[in-house]
């Protein structure tokens, strides 16, 4: 399991983001997880989708975090290769 963290400039300043690659059966996802300024944690997953990360979650996410999925997935491109 690889693990790492980021900080992503968003709307509300720079949250941590912690990044935990799983190997599953199907293919490589990432479990994160994010505090917001209010303290309020987020968990999600991101997996391979037609080349590209996305994230992929049953609960509703907010829109701040939906917005860096780009971002997100930058940041897994530049822990592969670094």
């Amino acid at each position: 399991m690889q693990n790492f963290t980021k900080r992503l400039k968003t709307s509300f300043g720079n949250p941590e983001f912690f990044f935990n690659r799983i190997y599953t059966v199907k293919g490589i996802r990432y479990y994160m997880s994010v505090t917001d300024q209010n303290r309020q944690s987020f968990f999600f997953n991101i997996e391979m989708e037609n080349n590209e990360w996305r994230i992929c979650n049953d609960p509703v996410l907010p829109d701040w975090i939906l917005a860096l999925e780009k971002d997100l997935e930058q940041a897994i491109y530049e822990s592969l290769i670094g």
